[in-house]
C-alpha cells in the first residue's frame, strides 16, 4: 500500500501516490478532516453533534455508520485507515501518511533548517479548507475557522522566519518573493508588509518600497479605520530618506543556509494571542515587587 498524502492548506485533496481519491459526499470528506486534524478519538456523539446537528439521535447514529462506511471505502487503496471501537471512531496514525498541517505543526521548532522552512511554504497552497463549508453544519464551519485562523498564524511565523533569513544571507530578490506572498496570505498583517518594505529598499526597490507602504496605509484605514504603526512609519521614513539599515539583513544565518557570515544575533520571536495572560504576570510581578513572592501557575 502506498502513503496516504493529505493536503488541507487550499481546497483539501486526497491521494495515494499518483490517484486522487474521490469522495461521495462532502461530509465523508468532512469527517477524514476532522479525524486527521483533531487527532485523538471522538466520541461517535461528539462527531453527530458537529456534522448532524439537526437529526435526531437515531437518524444522525444511522447516518453516521453510514458516513464511516463509505469513508473506509473510499480510502481503500491506503488501506483500513480509520479505526472504530467503544463508541469513539479515530484516524490510524500509525500507517504511512502525508499531512500537510502535521509538517506546519513542527514548523516552530528552532532548529529547522532554511531548506526545511522552503519546504513546509511549498506546502501553502491557500487557506486551511479553502472553499470548502457545510451549511447545514455550522458546528463544523465554526472549528474551520479556527483551524484556519491558527494555519494562519503558524505560517506567519514560517514566513517570518524565512524571509528575514533570505535577508540574512543577501538574497534579497527571494525575500522580496516571499515577503509579498506573506503580504497576499496575511493582508492585514503590519510585520509582513515591513518585512517587504525592508526587502523590496535592500535589493534596490527604493519606489516600490514606498508604495507597499502606501497599499498598506490604504489598506488598514479602509478596512479597519486605523494607522500603521509607528514601527512602520519609522521604517517607511528611513527609507524614503535613503538610510537603509544594515540591520534590516536580520539575524545571523540558519543552520543549512547557503552563507556562513555570522552576525552574533538570534532570531526571537514575540509573543502573541496572550495579552491577558501577559497582562496577569505583569500584576503578578508589580505585586511581587511590593508585597513579596507571588505564584502563577
Amino acid at each position: 500500500m502506498e502513503p496516504l498524502t493529505i493536503r488541507l492548506l487550499g481546497s483539501p485533496q486526497v491521494t495515494v501516490g499518483e490517484q486522487f481519491l474521490s469522495f461521495p459526499t462532502r461530509k465523508v470528506l468532512a469527517m477524514l478532516v476532522y479525524l486527521v486534524v483533531e487527532g485523538g478519538r471522538p466520541s461517535r456523539e461528539t462527531l453527530m453533534a458537529l456534522l448532524w446537528p439537526e437529526s435526531a439521535p437515531e437518524k444522525a447514529a444511522l447516518t453516521l455508520r453510514g458516513t464511516l462506511s463509505r469513508l473506509r471505502r473510499s480510502l481503500q487503496p491506503a488501506g483500513d485507515l480509520i479505526i472504530s471501537d467503544g463508541g469513539k471512531v479515530g484516524f490510524d496514525f500509525a500507517k504511512p501518511s502525508d499531512i500537510d498541517l502535521a509538517r506546519l505543526a513542527m514548523a516552530d521548532q528552532p532548529e529547522n533548517t532554511l531548506d526545511e522552512l522552503r519546504c513546509i511554504l511549498a506546502l501553502d497552497r491557500g487557506e486551511f479548507l479553502e472553499g470548502f463549508t457545510l451549511p447545514d453544519a455550522p458546528g463544523f464551519d465554526s472549528w474551520a475557522t479556527i483551524q484556519r485562523e491558527a494555519c494562519q498564524r503558524q505560517l506567519d511565523v514560517v514566513y517570518d522566519r524565512y524571509s528575514q533569513h533570505l535577508l540574512a544571507i543577501h538574497d534579497n530578490t527571494a525575500a522580496v518573493s516571499t515577503a509579498a506572498r506573506w503580504v497576499s496570505r496575511s493582508p492585514f498583517s503590519e510585520q509582513a508588509y515591513r518585512r517587504l518594505m525592508a526587502a523590496q529598499a535592500l535589493n534596490g526597490q527604493r519606489l516600490a518600497a514606498l508604495q507597499t507602504y502606501e497599499q498598506l496605509r490604504v489598506t488598514l484605514r479602509q478596512e479597519l479605520g486605523v494607522e500603521p504603526s509607528r514601527e512602520t512609519v519609522v521604517l517607511a521614513d528611513s527609507i524614503g530618506r535613503g538610510r537603509i539599515d544594515e540591520d534590516l539583513h536580520g539575524p545571523a544565518p540558519m543552520a543549512g543556509s547557503a552563507s556562513t557570515e555570522i552576525r552574533g544575533r538570534r532570531l526571537t520571536l514575540p509573543l502573541v494571542g496572550r495579552a491577558a495572560e501577559h497582562g496577569r504576570l505583569v500584576t503578578a510581578f508589580h505585586q511581587a515587587v511590593q508585597e513579596g513572592a507571588q505564584l502563577v501557575a
